[in-house]
Formats: structure tokens, sequence, C-alpha cells
């Protein structure tokens, strides 16, 4: 019985990707702006990092893994946790990251997750992924209090910086420029500079590229005294940029300007459109502290639902000052510049999105990030000079993944590849198990990083894969943190490892299981609509699992394939839920269905039986 139950559900109407080429991804989901389509190591080796030390001679440190980058690309991930202390002190510590085709995902690393401190990190490649790491500079080892330190500068083309945190810089948090382009900086957490020089600074953004279009959204940047940002590009046109769903708390003077040159006094370009940010002063504000202060005409600004709250009440209660915004000399622009934004929230539900997730390990902060983000959250804290103003280093304990975590190295856990159907002692990490442009190992990155979409995601094809993100309203796969809705549409699951948080079937929606398995972490709400099952002989059965209610309505509608025919009263369970409500108005085809406790079960009718249950 139990091996006649192993049959899985296939496809009403196959979708072949292969007949259309490959699905148009992001680096990511949930990746936006020009940075959003880069592939970082997508189809290169696989880098263990496996020891906290800092030296680039030897194999397993992540300063080994940047240096010694393949053509081809490479991941790196993490078998350890902890503090990395770049060494040597001074420039020669520097993190100089000068590699391409290069994804290093911060987030494989196991509990507390991976913090870089001690000096700068340099990025200067073309096609990196950079997810969920820590950067805590300090005060530069060689000459503390005299050089001063970025957390991250940033001269990358073709990239995206995910979920980073960066605090205790002495300079700027995370700067863009030189020889930037096609860059995004998002879900950030930059807070705490260090002040004793008055150098607690966010970012500079320019480029030496004409049009060098650049975005950074949902970041949180807090207790910095300005450079909120700093605008101006020193050669050529200066960057086009898109400054959007961005939480500024805390700063002092201007939060942010644009600049001439120090030297000769030449307006210094800029083109930039605000989005949808939220400026919240706090203790170390001022009264008449501004916004953003334009230093001349060749800073072009474009602004819309932006709020400022300067009253320092404990409440979230901004306004919208509309160009009041800007400040001092600057050239309106009528309409926006065409540089990629992504999804643009109102600033109020910015808030809340980015305080939730925002920083490296936003499912787990540390108490650094944690303090910051709650400092905002009370309209707390204040901008500080030392690391000891605010209780210094914390202390995180190495850790590390047993030996048997990942048997083949591939990037994989061994009990993740199992799940997905994966051989966890063959190496395929850039396989592509459901078929939509992930390989498998970005398909575990994408997994254990997965954050909330800022919208309900909408199946908006009219038919096909569940799996594939150009199917989704925000080019966004489901994670088990979205809202899913199927309203009018057909959408298939044909591949395990698919995700929704809340899923909903509309009346005109139709949900088909056709393969794999769709985990549901809240309820699934069946409006009406129709749920397809095929059933054909195969290795394993579809399976929904909700971990919530489970509301049944609409049809069921089972079919039968490859020419396999049940046995009468042969079982098959397809959903499991917590609690399950109501009944479909109907199930047609050659099965019946029961529920069993919080299971439905479709049960084979005798071949003379009706084809539909009321």
């Amino acid at each position: 019985m139990m091996e006649r139950m192993k049959w899985a559900a296939c496809l009403v109407l196959v979708l072949a990707v292969a007949a259309h080429g490959a699905p148009r991804i992001g680096a990511f989901p949930g990746a936006e702006g020009p940075g959003s389509d880069a592939t970082g190591g997508r189809g290169g080796d696989v880098y263990h990092v496996t020891s906290l030390a800092d030296d680039p001679d030897t194999p397993g440190t992540l300063r080994h893994g940047v240096r010694t980058v393949p053509p081809e690309g490479r991941t790196i991930v993490f078998d350890v946790g902890g503090i990395i202390r770049l060494q040597p002190p001074g420039r020669r510590g520097w993190l100089d990251v000068a590699a391409s085709n290069l994804t290093i995902a911060g987030q494989t690393a196991p509990p507390p997750g991976i913090t870089i401190i001690g000096q700068t990190a340099k990025l200067t490649g073309r096609n990196v992924i950079l997810r969920n790491l820590r950067f805590r500079p300090g005060k530069d080892q060689a000459r503390p209090g005299v050089a001063t330190n970025d957390g991250i500068s940033n001269y990358l083309r073709d990239s995206i910086i995910d979920h980073v945190s960066v605090s205790w810089a002495d300079d700027e948090a995370i700067s863009t420029t030189d020889a930037a382009a096609n860059c995004t900086v998002q879900y950030c957490l930059m807070g705490e500079g260090l002040n004793y020089k008055g150098h607690a600074y966010g970012s500079l953004i320019s480029s030496e590229v004409p049009d060098a279009k650049v975005s950074y959204h949902h970041n949180l940047y807090a207790h910095l005294r300005s450079r909120l940002p700093r605008l101006g590009t020193e050669r050529g046109t200066g960057v086009i940029l898109n400054f959007s769903n961005n939480i500024i708390y805390n700063w002092s003077g201007n939060a942010g300007y644009s600049a001439n040159d120090v030297d000769s006094g030449k307006p210094l370009p800029s083109r930039s459109n605000f989005l949808g940010n939220y400026y919240i002063a706090g203790p170390s504000n001022r009264d008449g502290d501004r916004t953003f202060h334009g230093a001349n005409v060749q800073t072009q600004l474009y602004q819309r639902g932006n709020l400022r709250d300067m009253n320092r009440n404990g409440a979230f209660d901004g306004v919208d000052p509309g160009w009041d915004l800007f400040s001092g000399t600057w050239t309106r622009a009528e309409k926006p510049f065409e540089v990629e934004s992504g999804h643009v929230q109102p600033a109020d539900q910015a808030l809340e999105q980015v305080l939730r997730h925002a920083g490296a390990t936003w499912w787990q902060r540390d108490e650094v990030d944690q303090r910051i983000v709650q400092s905002v959250r009370e309209q707390a804290g204040r901008i500080i000079n030392e690391i000891d103003d605010v209780g210094g280093w914390p202390k995180h304990r190495p850790t590390s993944r047993p030996a048997d975590f990942d048997t083949d190295g591939d990037g994989m856990p061994d009990e993740w590849e199992k799940e997905h159907g994966l051989d966890p002692t063959r190496p395929d990490h850039n396989g592509d198990f459901d078929g939509d442009g992930y390989t498998n190992l970005e398909e575990y990155l994408n997994d254990i990083a997965a954050f909330p979409a800022p919208k309900a995601l909408r199946f908006t094809a009219a038919s096909g894969r569940y799996e594939d993100a150009v199917n989704w309203e925000l080019r966004w796969t489901p994670s088990r943190h979205d809202t899913v809705l199927i309203d009018e549409a057909v959408a298939t699951v044909n591949s395990p490892g698919q995700h929704a948080g809340t899923l909903r079937v509309g009346d005109r929606g139709t949900l088909v299981l056709a393969g794999g398995w769709l985990r549901v972490q809240s309820d699934l709400i069946l409006d009406g609509g129709t749920v397809v099952v095929r059933i054909a002989p195969a290795s394993r059965p579809t399976m929904i699992t909700v971990g919530g209610q489970l509301k049944l309505g609409g049809v069921l509608r089972v079919e039968l394939a490859d020419g396999f025919r049940p046995a009468a009263g042969e079982r098959i369970e397809i959903i499991s839920a917590a609690k399950i409500t109501s009944r479909f108005a109907a199930v047609l085809g050659p099965y019946g269905m029961e529920q069993d406790g919080g299971k439905v079960v479709l049960v084979a009718r005798p071949a003379e039986s009706p084809a539909a249950d009321p």
C-alpha cells in the first residue's frame, strides 16, 4: 500500500521552460534596483570558509577565498561563525575583494553569523552578490585616531549588496564611488558611526562612470552625523540615483547634502530620485537641522512621498514636506530620472519593513543590531564617539558546522538535499532541480535568506509555474514569509521546495498540484476556485503542508495520467494542516475525498461510482 501511495500529481498543462528559453530571474528573490540582475558565482565552484583566521595563503580562510576566485565564478559559504579580525594593521589589512563573478553568502554561517572587524572592506569587482555579513571596522589598527575607515568602500559594477550590517566605522558606513555602476545597496543597517573626529557618516554616492545607475533602498541609517547621503561626482556626468524607502534617524546638521569640489569650488553634478524615505529626528538632532541641503544647480532632484518627523515626541507622526524636503541651491526635476527603483512603499509602511527586516541576520539579530533597531523604535540613543560608549565589543563565541553537515561539499546540507530530491553524496550545486533558472545551491541560499516582500505577491501570468519568478508581480518567488494571491490565474506546482506564508486562491483562481511539495507556513484559504490534482505513477506524492488553518472551498478535480488506474479504495494524502474548516463544494473525477483529522485524503472510487461528491 505504501509503495502504491507514492504517486505524485502531474501537470494538467505542462509548461516546458526549455521551449521558451531560461526564465528571467534576479540575483535572488527580492533583489531590486540596477544591480538586481547580478548572477554572482552562479555556475562556478563552491569555496568553504572553515577558519576565522585572516590569512591570504591558507585555504579555508575568507581572504584566501576572495583572492583565488576562478574566472567561471565562485560561491563562498561559511562552515564557521564568529569574528574575523582583518590583518595586518593598516591599509594592507583591508579586505580587498577585486574578483568578479562572486557570491559571498554570509547567510550560510552558523549562529552567530560572521562579523568582520579591524579594517575596511574594499569591493572593486564586477558581478558580485554580497549578503548577510556584519562589518564593524572600529578605529584603524595601525594609526588609531589618525587614519579613518569606511565600513565598506563599494566600487562594484553590476552588483548587489543585500542585508549587510555596518557599525562603528569612523568614516562612511557604505559608500559607493569611483568605478561603481549598476549597483544596488538594499536592506542594510548602518549605524553608530564613531564621531570622535566628526566623521560618523553614512554614504558618499558618486561615480566616474558616465550616467552610472545606483540604488539605495530599504536601508536603516541610525545615529550617523551626516552624509545621508552626500552627492556629487568629481569627474563626469554624475550618478543617477534611486534613494527610496530609507529610514534616516538621529543625525546632526544636514542629514544629506550635495557638494562642490573642495579645491576648485566646481559644482559636482548629481541626479537623484528621493522616494518614500522617512526622516526622524532623535536626541542628537538640534533645532534647525535639515533633511537635505543642495550646494549647486547641478544637484538635480526629484521627490515623491517622503515623510519628515522633527518633533521628537516619541510617536512616528511624520508629514510630507513636499519640495521643502530640500534646502539650499538645487534644480527641481519635473519627472523621475530613469533608474530602476523596484517597488516603492509608502514611507510609513517602509518604516516597519525596514525596522523588522534590515541588517545581516534580521531573523536573529546580535545585541548591537538589536540595540540600534530598538533605539529607533523608542526614539532613543545618540551619536557616539567610542565603542565603549555603548558597552564595547560583543563577544561572539566561535561556532562550526558538524562534519556530516554537507557530505559532498557542494554547499547544501545533506538534510536539505534529501528533502529536495537531491543526492547528498554527489556534488550537484550547479544543477537546477526545478528548472527555474536558479541553481540548486542558489535555491538553498535563497531559502535560508528569504525575507518578506514589501507587499502581497500576486500571480500575474494567465497560466504558468508557481516556481518561476517571472510569473509573480514583483519577479519575486514566494517564500515562507509572504502573503500569496492566486486570483484569476492557473498556477502550477510541479517541483519540491515551494513556499508561501499565507496562500489564498480566489474564486477564479486555479492551483494545480503536479509534483513536488508546497509548504504554507500559516493559512491556506480556498475562496472558491479550483484545486486540480492529476495522478500518475511516480516516486513520491504531491503534498501541501499547512502550518495553520486550511479553509476548503470551491472544486477539487482529480485526473489520471499515463494510463494509471487506481484500485478501488486506494488512498492518497494530498494535504495536511493544523486545522481544517469547511469542505470542497464538489469533488470531481475518479476519487472521492475524506477529511481524516488534519488531513485531506483522496480515496479511489469503484469503477462504477459517480464521478462527483457533493
